[in-house]
C-alpha cells in the first residue's frame, strides 16, 4: 500500500522524542511558552513523585520485568544482575522490547500489566530506577535507547529557550540512542549476556556520587532465592559482582494439594511445600478498584512451608506477607502467605482506602479459610503425632497494619499471639492461633485423630 511507512522500533523512537520537541517548538512559536513548560514542569514533578515512592523497590521492578518477560516470550525465564564498576546490569531472555513496550516505557502509567502484579517496565515501575541512575538505558533485541536527565535538559532548552534551574521535565518521554562509547568496559558484561541467550539489558550507570556498597547492600538484601517460589514465569536468578554472589534455580514438582518446591543456590538445597488457589472474583469487589482490575476474573492466594534439614515444617524464620514480592506487613508467620491484594502505590502495605478495603478483607479471609481447610489438615496427615503441623502456623509475634487479625476486622490486633517452643505440646499452641480461629478448630481435630 503506498503512502504507509512501516515504524520499525529504531524509528518509533525517534518519533516519540520528535513528537514532543515539535509540540515545544509549536507552543513556543505561538506565543504560548508559558504554558508549555508549566505542563512540561507538571509531567516532570509527577514522574519525581512515582520514583521516591517506589524508593528501594528497583530490584523487585526489574525481576518483575524478567518474569513477565518470559511470560511473554513463554519459555522458562532467566535472571541476571551484575554489579559492574560502572553500573547494575538486569539481563532477561524474555521476549524483548516491541512497539508496545516502548510506548509504554516512554508514557507514565500507561501499562497492559496485569495490576495484580508489580508495574515494571510497561509503565511506573520501571521509573523507580530513577532512585539508582540519571541515565537508564535498554539494549534489546533490535532496538537500543536510553534516557538521559542532562541531554533532555539541553534539547529542550534548544527548542525553548533558557530553563529555569527548578524547572522539572519529563526525562521519559524523551528517548535517545544510546551513544555505544559510554558504556566502557561494560560492553563485555553486556555481549557475554548475550551470547548466554538473554535477550534483553538494561543498564543503569550508577549516579554520580552514589557509592558502589550502597548498591550493593541493596541487591544483596532485595535479591532472595526464596522469591522464585511465586515468579511462576522466571525460574533461574543469578547474582553477579558482590561479595555474595549466588546462582538460584528452581524446581517445582507438582501434588494434588501443593508443589513440592526444590530451590538450589550455589549447590545448597531448600525444600518448601507451596500450596496456591485460585479464587473467582467477585465484580462487585473489584470493579471500584480501577478499569483494569475489572478485568480480573481470578485471583490467587498461596502459601509456603520452609522444611527443614530432617524434613519437617521449620520455624527458624518468620516472613512478612508477600504479593509475589515481600511487603512491610508482618504475618508473624514462619510461613510465607501470598496473595493478590492491592496494595499501596510503592507496593509496602495494604492498600487501604474505602475501594480496596473490602476486596483485601475478603482475600484475608481467603488466606485464614484455605490455612485452615487445606494446608493444616495436609500438613497434620504429612507428619502426624508431632507438633509439626501446628508450628508452621503458629504466630510468633503480632501481625501488622491490614493482616494483623482476621478474626477482628483488617486493622485490629489482638495482641495474643506468642511464641510457641517446638517441645511445646500441640494443645498448649492451638489457643495461640487467635488470628485464625479456623486453624485452632481444624488442627484439634486432625492432631486428635492421629495421636
Amino acid at each position: 500500500m503506498t503512502g504507509v511507512v512501516e515504524l520499525t522500533e529504531s524509528s518509533l523512537i525517534d518519533r516519540l522524542r520528535n513528537d514532543e520537541l515539535d509540540c515545544i517548538a509549536s507552543e513556543v512559536e505561538k506565543g504560548r511558552r508559558d504554558n508549555i513548560l508549566k505542563a512540561l514542569d507538571e509531567r516532570g514533578r509527577a514522574q519525581e513523585l512515582v520514583r521516591q515512592q517506589y524508593s528501594g523497590r528497583y530490584p523487585f521492578e526489574l525481576l518483575q520485568n524478567a518474569n513477565d518477560a518470559a511470560a511473554d516470550a513463554d519459555r522458562p525465564g532467566r535472571v541476571r544482575f551484575v554489579l559492574t564498576d560502572a553500573a547494575v546490569i538486569a539481563a532477561d531472555n524474555g521476549a524483548g522490547f516491541g512497539e508496545e513496550q516502548i510506548r509504554a516505557i516512554c508514557g507514565l502509567g500507561r501499562s497492559s500489566k496485569d495490576p495484580r502484579k508489580s508495574v515494571g517496565y510497561k509503565g511506573l515501575g520501571f521509573k523507580s530506577v530513577g532512585e539508582i541512575t540519571d541515565r537508564p538505558q535498554i539494549i534489546s533485541t533490535g532496538v537500543t535507547f536510553e534516557f538521559d536527565d542532562q541531554r533532555v535538559r539541553d534539547t529542550v532548552a534548544a527548542a525553548a529557550g533558557s530553563l529555569d534551574p527548578l524547572q522539572r521535565l519529563p526525562v521519559y518521554a524523551f528517548p535517545f540512542p544510546v551513544n555505544e562509547a559510554e558504556i566502557g568496559s561494560d560492553a563485555v558484561v553486556l555481549r557475554d549476556a548475550r551470547a548466554d541467550g538473554f535477550t534483553t539489558m538494561l543498564r543503569l550507570p550508577l549516579r554520580p556520587g552514589l557509592p558502589r556498597e550502597d548498591v550493593e547492600q541493596h541487591l544483596v538484601e532485595s535479591l532472595l532465592p526464596r522469591l522464585l517460589l511465586f515468579l511462576t514465569a522466571v525460574e533461574e536468578i543469578e547474582l553477579v559482582g558482590t561479595s555474595s554472589d549466588f546462582l538460584a534455580v528452581v524446581g517445582r514438582e507438582s501434588h494434588d494439594l501443593h508443589d513440592e518446591v526444590l530451590l538450589e543456590t550455589n549447590g545448597s538445597m531448600a525444600h518448601w511445600l507451596v500450596y496456591r488457589k485460585w479464587i473467582d472474583t467477585d465484580r462487585a469487589l473489584v470493579e471500584p478498584l480501577g478499569d483494569a482490575w475489572a478485568e480480573v476474573e481470578r485471583v490467587q492466594v498461596g502459601i509456603g512451608v520452609p522444611l527443614d534439614a530432617q524434613g519437617f515444617p521449620s520455624d527458624e524464620a518468620l516472613f512478612p506477607l508477600h504479593v509475589y514480592f515481600p511487603t512491610e506487613e508482618s504475618t508473624g508467620l514462619p510461613v510465607v502467605i501470598h496473595g493478590d491484594f492491592a496494595l499501596q502505590i510503592d507496593r509496602r502495605q495494604l492498600a487501604t482506602s474505602p475501594e480496596t478495603t473490602p476486596y483485601n478483607d475478603t482475600l484475608i479471609r481467603a488466606v485464614a479459610e484455605f490455612l485452615a481447610g487445606t494446608v493444616a489438615p495436609d500438613l497434620a496427615e504429612r507428619f502426624p503425632g508431632t507438633a509439626a503441623s501446628v508450628t508452621a502456623v503458629t504466630p510468633r509475634t503480632p501481625a501488622t497494619g491490614s493482616v494483623s487479625c482476621a478474626s477482628s476486622g483488617p486493622s485490629r490486633s489482638c495482641g495474643r499471639h506468642g511464641f510457641c517452643p517446638q517441645r511445646t505440646e500441640p494443645s498448649e499452641c492451638l489457643p495461640r492461633l487467635c488470628c485464625c480461629p479456623m486453624v485452632f478448630q481444624t488442627l484439634r481435630r486432625r492432631i486428635a485423630n492421629s495421636t
